[in-house]
């Protein structure tokens, strides 16, 4: 029986270094010349999901503009539960395209997103560029009717000229009443 397990540890090992290296590959062909390899290698990115988030994130970290607005368009298509996070963290990068894609991602994410942002200006309600994509995002999404009546307040909070405290008192209202609502 150790034997066995010996040998599907080192299945699972090699797995895993195959997919980082998969990755490893990806992220070298977004930084391609090429068009059609930087248009394969995003699509492939997207499809992979979580495991992929730990690489996309340091490849922001680059200085490379092109790839920071390429990462939050990847970020923006993801389906995975990592990926809000991950697109808000973005609301406070120096770049104004950067943070301008991750916001429209949130966007596109639509509630998915809502969550991470409430999250983030609790943590960090003093970052004028994350209350300013918050507002944007939070706009956004009340003018389809996708907030609650908790997330219009934070809305109205940001578009007010309130204290930053203000921001996170209210935010973390909202994300109780998310969070009971998911409990249910």
């Amino acid at each position: 029986m150790i034997c066995w397990r010996s040998k599907m540890d080192r299945i699972s090992e090699l797995n895993d270094f195959l997919e980082e290296q998969e990755i490893h590959e990806l992220i070298q062909n977004l930084k391609s010349p090429y068009p059609e390899v930087q248009r394969q290698a995003h699509k492939s990115l997207v499809h992979m999901g979580d495991d992929a988030i730990p690489s996309l994130i340091a490849l922001m970290h680059e200085g490379n503009p092109r790839l920071e607005n390429e990462v939050a368009q990847i970020l923006g298509e993801m389906t995975s539960p990592s990926s809000p996070r991950s697109l808000v963290a973005n609301l406070e990068n120096e770049a104004p395209l950067v943070r301008w894609d991750a916001t429209k991602a949130l966007i596109m994410m639509g509630r998915a997103g809502v969550v991470a942002l409430m999250e983030a200006l609790i943590e960090n309600c003093f970052s004028i560029w994350l209350r300013d994509a918050a507002r944007d995002v939070l706009k956004e999404l009340s003018t389809n009717h996708h907030l609650t009546q908790a997330e219009e307040k934070v809305l109205a909070v940001l578009e007010g000229s309130y204290p930053c405290t203000e921001t996170a008192r209210v935010a973390q209202v909202a994300l109780d009443a998310l969070k009971s609502k998911h409990d249910e």
